[in-house]
């Protein structure tokens, strides 16, 4: 075999390769590629600082979920909470950086004179108790747990109503996967009331018996 004392040293092959995956964007490319026998000491310092790499890629993926996890956490033990949203049944303490960021109306309210900000409460008199419990943990989380087809129309109306867009969007992909002809009036009505013509064209597309259950 040719150039074997370069390529076979000691009888053994030593290789170094990179693989590129396209996903459709180039921020970069290969300039020049050298061919060569690579030292056993070279490829396993090569590989130690692949596996730092990857290790710090990990640690810092974790690093939003740790913030979530702390950020809920202040919320459920009530760590300096400074504004209280009181339903008719219940009251819960939040903080007025979360609601703020999370909801643009919760944030007029802030930005303004309105009795609310004086008061360090919200009188949240037409939302249920658990629907504001799921909202609030929403905003804290981005998670929505065990919803039903009745939570998530509640939720809808709330995510709706205080501007939350990326939780009315997750309220309203539920209802389109649950829809049927059981719900499907609701849903019509649910869509005509919050102007939601992506659910309403949903429901009509998926209701199997739209005639029927229009006459009920």
């Amino acid at each position: 075999m040719r150039k074997k004392s370069q390529y076979l040293r000691d009888d053994v092959l030593s290789l170094l390769y990179e693989c590129n995956f396209s996903t459709g964007l180039v921020y970069g490319e290969i300039e020049n590629t050298n061919y060569g026998w690579i030292p056993p000491q070279t490829a396993n310092a090569c590989l130690s600082d692949l596996n730092l790499a990857e290790n710090a890629t990990t640690r810092n993926s974790s690093a939003p979920s740790v913030l979530k996890r702390d950020i809920e956490w202040m919320l459920h033990e009530n760590v300096l909470c400074d504004v209280k949203l009181r339903t008719r049944a219940e009251t819960f303490p939040a903080h007025w950086f979360i609601l703020s960021a999370r909801s643009p109306v919760f944030r007029a309210m802030l930005q303004s004179d309105m009795k609310e900000k004086a008061q360090d409460s919200i009188d949240i008199e037409d939302v249920d108790a658990d629907t504001v419990r799921r909202m609030l943990l929403y905003m804290y989380s981005d998670a929505c747990e065990d919803l039903q087809w009745e939570s998530a129309s509640q939720l809808y109306a709330a995510a709706d109503k205080y501007q939350i867009l990326s939780l009315k969007e997750e309220c309203s992909s539920f209802l389109m996967s649950n829809l049927d002809t059981a719900n499907a009036c609701d849903a019509l009505m649910i869509a005509d009331l919050h102007n939601d013509e992506h659910l309403k064209l949903n429901q009509i597309y998926c209701s199997n018996d739209l005639d029927s259950c229009l006459e009920k």
